[in-house]
Order: C-alpha cells, then sequence, then structure tokens
C-alpha cells in the first residue's frame, strides 16, 4: 500500500543534525537473539541490527512460547515488509511483551524534543493495543526508582489517545507522529495521527510535570491473550539536543582528599606476618610501584574520575598471561585490578547516580557490629514520640558497619570531597614487591555510632600473577560491648562484561557453574559452607584452556577445629564458627530492566558479579586480627593448577604483640620534647593521632577520630529500661559533610594505664594544652615513654 508519510530516507536528510535512536522500515527484517534468566529460562528477545535500525529489547515469556517479535511480509505500510509483536496467553506480566529503550549514561535524554514516529496496524480481530511511555527517573530531588511516565499514548481498534484526549481513527494502516520536549519546565506532548478515513488529526496534552530527563521508552501491549499488533517505519529521534557538559577527566585536578597523610615511619606498619607464598624465581617477574597517576583505561561511571580515588599502582611485569596492574585506592580498597581480560573491577555504577563512587564495587574488608547493626527497634519497645525523635535525626540507616575504602555520596557528588578512609601511613616493603597501608575505617554515611578500627593492608606480588592479600585489623574501642562478628573478607567480585564466565570449585576441586550454586544457595539467606566448596572461585573471559582468567582463594577453614576447642576451653580466640561464601550477580541478568546488558556500554549498568567471603570471626575492643586470601591472574588452565595449591596458604587468627619485643617510635610536634610510643596495638593500648582542624588549622594528638567534628548530642531519651539506652543516650550525631578534619598520620600506640617502668608520664605532661583536646570518654591522655615539658 502507498505510505502515509515521505520515506525513512527523506525523514532522515531532514533530521541529520539530530540525534537517531532508530529509523526502521524493516525492508532489512530483524536481527534477534533470545534472552534467558540466570538459570537458563527465556525472557524474550534482544534486538541487535545495525545502527539505526532495531536496537532494543523484547521483554516477554510465555509457557507455550508463542509470544515474540517477527519479520512480516503479508502487510506494510510501505515497501514490503513490516515486523509483527505476537502477545500469548499466560505471559509473565500484563504489560509484556514491551518493546523498551534503556538510556544509559550519554544515552539518557536530557534536553531537546523527542520525536517518535510508527506507523501501526491493529487488526480489528485478534488485534492488541497498543501503550507507549517515555519516563524519567530524575526528578529536581534527585532519583528516584519508581520513575514518572510523562505521558500515556494508548492506542486501541478506532481510538487513539493522549492522556484523555482520544481521536477516532479508521482500521487499516494508521500514522502516529508524537513530540515532547525535555527541560526543567511543564511542557505539552503533541500528537499527529493520519489515517485514510479522518486525514489529519492533530491533539495536544500537558505532561505529568517538567520532563528533567528520559531513561526509557516503551513500547507495551497490554494484556494476556492470543493477540498481535504490526508495527512499521519506526523513528525515535531527539532534536535541538544540547551537548553534555564535560566530565572531569585526567586532565583536571580533583579537590584535594580530606584524608591527606605524611610518611609514618615504616616500623608503624610492619604488623604482618611472614608471607609464605614466594614463585620460583625464573617465575617471579619484575614489580614496578608508582604513585604517578595516569587514566587507567577502564571505564566507570560516567560522571566519576579516577584521580579521586587514586593513590597507588603495583604492575606485575611478564611477558606471559599472568601480567597485570593493580590500584590501590586512598581508603586503602583495591580498586583496579587490569590483565588481559581489561579490567576485572566493576564500574561503581548506580542507577540513582553516582552514589559510591569506588567504595562498594571494590575489594576491601568490611566489619559489621551485630549488637548494634540497626538493631535498636529489635531491640526493645519505643513509643512512637521516642520514634519521631529518631526520625528527626534524618539518618537514612542505623547500622554500624565499616568500610575498608569511604563514604557514599548523598546528593552533590562533590559535597563531602569524595571522602575516602583516611589514610594515616603507607610504604613500599622492603621486599620491593608489596605496598602497605593503614586507614581509619569509616561508617560509610551519618551515623550516631563511631568507628573504632584502623585497616592495615598488604598487598605483595607473589609472582606469576598471585597477589598476596593480608587484612590485619584492629579494635580500639573504648566500649567493651562494640564487637565485630560478622566481617567480609573480602567484599568484592568482577565485573561481569570482562569475566563472563563464571565458577565455584567443588570440595574435589572440580569446576561447578556458579548457576548451580545460586539454585540451592540465597546470596543472603542460605549462603555457602567454605568446607562445601574447594576453596577458591574462578571466573573467566571464555571456556578456552588458555582463556584470561581471575581466581579467588579463600581456603577452607584450616584453623576451624583449633579454634572451636579454644572456644570450649573458655581461651582467647579468633574463629567461633564455620565461615561461609556467598555468589550472585547484583546486575540480576533474570529482571525485565537488565536484559540488554550484554549490549550495553560496561559502565551504564550494575556490571557486578558479586564474591563475599564471610570468615566468622570475634573482633572483641582492644583485640587484633589478621587474614590472607589470593587472587591469581593468569590463563585459565594454569589458574586453576595455582588456586589449588593456594587454598591450604589461606591463614588468619588472633595477633598478639608483646611489648617486651615490639619496638618504640619516636613521636616529636610542633617543636616539643620527644616521647616514644609503641609501634603495635600492644594488650592495653590505644593510638594516637595527629589531627588538623580543617577550618583553623590547629593540629592535636589525640584518641579520638571525631575531634572536629560538628558534633550533635543526641535527643533521643530512650527509656532506662530499654537496652541501647547506656549506648544510644550518650551519643551524638556525627555526619560525614561536617568532619572538618584533616587526618594526618598515625602516630603510634600509648598505655591506657601506667606501665611499671619509671620513665612513663602522661601526654599531658609532654604537650602543651592547645595540642590537646579535653580529656573525655574517647580523649584519654595515655602514658607515654620519656619526654619533659
Amino acid at each position: 500500500m502507498t505510505a502515509l508519510l515521505p520515506s525513512l530516507l527523506l525523514l532522515a536528510s531532514s533530521i541529520a543534525q539530530a540525534r537517531v535512536i532508530v529509523s526502521d522500515d524493516f525492508e532489512a527484517g530483524l536481527v534477534k537473539s533470545p534472552t534467558t534468566g540466570k538459570f537458563g529460562d527465556p525472557t524474550g528477545f534482544w534486538l541487535h541490527a545495525p545502527a539505526p535500525r532495531l536496537r532494543a529489547h523484547l521483554g516477554g515469556v510465555d509457557p507455550a512460547g508463542k509470544s515474540g517479535i517477527f519479520a512480516h511480509s503479508e502487510s506494510a505500510a510501505s515497501g514490503t515488509r513490516s515486523i509483527r509483536i505476537q502477545n500469548a496467553p499466560g505471559m509473565t506480566y500484563g504489560h509484556l511483551p514491551a518493546l523498551s529503550w534503556w538510556l544509559h549514561n550519554e544515552t539518557i535524554i536530557r534536553s531537546g524534543t523527542v520525536q517518535i514516529g510508527f506507523d501501526l496496524l491493529i487488526p480489528e480481530e485478534g488485534g492488541n493495543s497498543l501503550t507507549v511511555l517515555a519516563r524519567g527517573f530524575k526528578g529536581p530531588n534527585g532519583y528516584s526508582h519508581q520513575g514518572v511516565d510523562a505521558f500515556s499514548l494508548n492506542c486501541a481498534v478506532g481510538t487513539t489517545s493522549l492522556n484523555d484526549q482520544q481521536l477516532k481513527v479508521s482500521p487499516g494502516w494508521t500514522r502516529h507522529e508524537l513530540s515532547f520536549p525535555i527541560g526543567p519546565d511543564s511542557g505539552v506532548a503533541q500528537l499527529r495521527v493520519v489515517d485514510h478515513t479522518h486525514g489529519e488529526q492533530t491533539v495536544k496534552s500537558p505532561l505529568a510535570g517538567p520532563l528533567h530527563q528520559v531513561d526509557w521508552i516503551g513500547f507495551l501491549l497490554p494484556g494476556e491473550t492470543d493477540t498481535h499488533l504490526l508495527l512499521d517505519n519506526l523513528s525515535i529521534v531527539i532534536d535541538h539536543e544540547l551537548p553534555i557538559p564535560p566530565v572531569a577527566n585526567s586532565a583536571t585536578p580533583a579537590k584535594a582528599n580530606p584524608g591527606r597523610w605524611t610518611e609514618a615511619p615504616a616500623t608503624l606498619l610492619e604488623v604482618f606476618p611472614e608471607s609464605v607464598v614466594r614463585s620460583p624465581q625464573e617465575k617471579m617477574g619484575e614489580t614496578v610501584h608508582t604513585s604517578s597517576y595516569s587514566p587507567s583505561g577502564s571505564l566507570w561511571q560516567h560522571e566519576l574520575n579516577e584521580r579521586w580515588v587514586f593513590h597507588r599502582e603495583l604492575q606485575h611485569v611478564s611477558d606471559g598471561a599472568d601480567a597485570f596492574s593493580l590500584r590501590i585506592g586512598k581508603g586503602g580498597q583495591l580498586y583496579s585490578l587490569r590483565g588481559a581480560f581489561g579490567e576485572s573491577v566493576p564500574p561503581s555504577f548506580r542507577s540513582d547516580g553516582p552514589s559510591s563512587p569506588w567504595n562498594d564495587e571494590i575489594w576491601q574488608f568490611v566489619a559489621v557490629c551485630g549488637k548494634y547493626n540497626d538493631t535498636l527497634l529489635r531491640n526493645g519497645p519505643l513509643s512512637d514520640e521516642v520514634k519521631k525523635r529518631i526520625e528527626a535525626t534524618g539518618f537514612p540507616r542505623l547500622h554500624l558497619f565499616i568500610h575498608n575504602s569511604g563514604a557514599y555520596m548523598e546528593g552533590d557528588l562533590s559535597a563531602m570531597d569524595n571522602l575516602y578512609c583516611p589514610l594515616l601511613g603507607a610504604a613500599a616493603g622492603a621486599d620491593g614487591r608489596s605496598y602497605r597501608t593503614v586507614n581509619w575505617g569509616l561508617i560509610p554515611w551519618n551515623t550516631p555510632h563511631r568507628s573504632p578500627l584502623l585497616y592495615y593492608v598488604q598487598t605483595r606480588d607473589a609472582g606469576e600473577g598471585v597477589i598476596e592479600i593480608t587484612y590485619v585489623v584492629h579494635n580500639f574501642s573504648v566500649r567493651d560491648d562494640v564487637v565485630f562478628d560478622h566481617l567480609n573478607a573480602p567484599w568484592g567480585g568482577t565485573r561481569a562484561s570482562s569475566l563472563p564466565f563464571h565458577y565455584v570449585s567443588t570440595p574435589e576441586g572440580e569446576l561447578q557453574d556458579r548457576v548451580e550454586v545460586q539454585k540451592v544457595q540465597d546470596m543472603w539467606e542460605k549462603p555457602v559452607d567454605v568446607r562445601a566448596t574447594g576453596g577458591w572461585n574462578l571466573s573467566c573471559a571464555s571456556e578456552a584452556p588458555d582463556s584470561p582468567s581471575l581466581a579467588l582463594v579463600f581456603g577452607r577453614d584450616r584453623h576451624l577445629e583449633t579454634e572451636l576447642a579454644k572456644v570450649e576451653a573458655g581461651e582467647p580466640h579468633c574463629q567461633f564458627a564455620g565461615s561461609i561464601y556467598r555468589d550472585a550477580s547484583a546486575y540480576n541478568p533474570s529482571a525485565f530492566r537488565d536484559q540488554d546488558f550484554r549490549e550495553r556500554p560496561e559502565n551504564s549498568w550494575r556490571n557486578y558479579d558479586v564474591a563475599v567471603v564471610i570468615p566468622k570471626f570475634r573482633l572483641a575492643p582492644g583485640t587484633t586480627i589478621w587474614y590472607r586470601s589470593y587472587l591469581v591472574v593468569n590463563r585459565r588452565d594454569r589458574a586453576i593448577e595455582l588456586a589449588k595449591s593456594l587454598v591450604d596458604k589461606v591463614d588468619y587468627g588472633l595477633l598478639t604483640f608483646d611489648p617486651a619485643e615490639t619496638p618504640l617510635v619516636s613521636a616529636q610536634v610542633a617543636g616539643s620534647p620527644a616521647f616514644q610510643l609503641f609501634a603495635k596495638p600492644v594488650p592495653g593500648s590505644k593510638p594516637l593521632f595527629l589531627i588538623e582542624n580543617a577550618t583553623t588549622g590547629r593540629e592535636v594528638v589525640t584518641t579520638d577520630m571525631y575531634t572536629f567534628f560538628d558534633k550533635e548530642k543526641l535527643d533521643w531519651n530512650l527509656p532506662p529500661e530499654h537496652p541501647d539506652a547506656d549506648y544510644y543516650n550518650n551519643a551524638y550525631a556525627y555526619r560525614l559533610e561536617k568532619h572538618n578534619s584533616r587526618w594526618h598520620r598515625l602516630l603510634g600506640y600509648a598505655c591506657v594505664d601506667k606501665p611499671e617502668q619509671a620513665d612513663y608520664v602522661r601526654l599531658s605532661d609532654v604537650l602543651p594544652a592547645a595540642m590537646l583536646p579535653e580529656t573525655d570518654t574517647y580523649h584519654l591522655d595515655l602514658w607515654v615513654r620519656g619526654g619533659d615539658k
């Protein structure tokens, strides 16, 4: 039949300066592939013809497999072909099938005028109605998970409606052209309809409100019936679109990190147990260190600037498959690991904006205090009045878990200067193949809790692609009940687009596809005992023996029986139960929204396969634990061999430092007499820090990392009979954007009680009063060796 509008070729020439999402007359047919969920169940089709032909996802599952999208040659608005979208009874959702375009990062529509055009034929018998929607997930107050539909275009046999404005249409092919503006002001959508009986008709209708951006466009077939419709000459075009402002890059200096640090004596970092893994000399390769930033070449979420996080790079130089480049962040986290597979660490993507830049989806240690981790409302009844006072504080959560990376960003990305866990000391190891850091762990949001953790991390190139990571964690809480008994060591995972094949080892050392593991485990409710595995997992670029691969070796609880015997005997111990392993896909490949994940830019979705090891350790106040595990970069077959050989090298335990054998470090601040501190957390000691007030420049030596926070005394007034009354009624609100601090360095450890030696004096007898906060619960006037005011 004769086309109702000029050909798409003429249309394309008239919009040469516009952005074209799709412009397809379907004369070349379709290019499609079936999509499946994580357990192999069908979830629709991915349409991936070369642009500007149809590239989208058609979601929909029916038990009989009748629904779908097909090239159609029996009727067309112009030319010889159209497409047929078929519905079916028993569809998973009543709004499917749905032809969907998810827009990400640079492809989000943020300005201009959107023009959607299509020819539609809904058969009078067996025809399915069509609903066209455009949805935005960002408003004036930030992102919303629900999204807002700007309008509703509903096409049925005999009628077409734009919101509440209805037009009559005749049977047969009908042309629809819809346009609507993007911007902060409320706009009007305009619809033009052309058919053979009524000719041209137009109607206007206000949008639902200001449309700040469009993240999704959908053509939905409602109902669950054996019906269909035909589409032809489909186009989605954005006209008069403004260019996206450039994102800060390597040529643009980032803001100074408030956790800046100065060199601490290397002796302060000598807390790590001796390494026992070393490759043969001929396979060691070369380790190259640098603290000079250059772009890694990896894609991160669009708004992020890698300069914010970079601290140190270790390169393993080799001609083989074991070469890698590893980057350590300011918070002590391992935020980038590149090998022959490309970037293995996820891109820190969040659908609500860049709220977690290199703070979650990286390799790090995380510690959770079970007693106070969001337990207030569960631990005892509270009146409505008390609940209102708690809500008025504005804390999003009352969780007490502590990152070895940094804080979440609330609102404006730069509001907290990209606050990473303050780096208090760092140095290369004497062997030239390792790097050590010590950071104060942060609770990653505003909170009434206090963090009492120091994270020491040693990252070591052991040769042949083996990366040894050793964590030492010290709890310096002044409260006896702040015990960390749920640990992630490590919390981490891989970038699914780089390493899409993922396995967990069996106790016999065989590979088990992670899909089979997920069928019998749940990420949160039913994790896997590490002894039900071989003690390692494997992520690969392909299934070939020489495929670039990355293994995580987490062991099989080598000291479990010994530790449980200590528990039974009432002796000091580290482990109180068997450790567990969790494995999940953050991007949920079975979800409707994530169906096009393999075709998107790798930094535009939650591109993250999670792997978490939860050692059942108890980190009590005044104690120190350590944990060592391994990453292996190599070809698949060799990575498997190395992983198996390293299982028994995974190690952990309590660390106790004997004062008689622990070296002392000298400290001298602002011209005051020198004094001496222990280099390690010996029993009965607390750490001393040098901190500067970011506003006044005043420097203090203190045990209180929150000294310069703008603190707000909580007025929750829990009833005295509540189990947590003592904890919360003496608490303050700590807001990260009001930290007002420059944490310079860890000075060492001093004694809470006076040692027997005569040459110990109070810190207040050494330093001038201006360099010391007032003594209280958190700033302690400790005993140091030597010094004379």
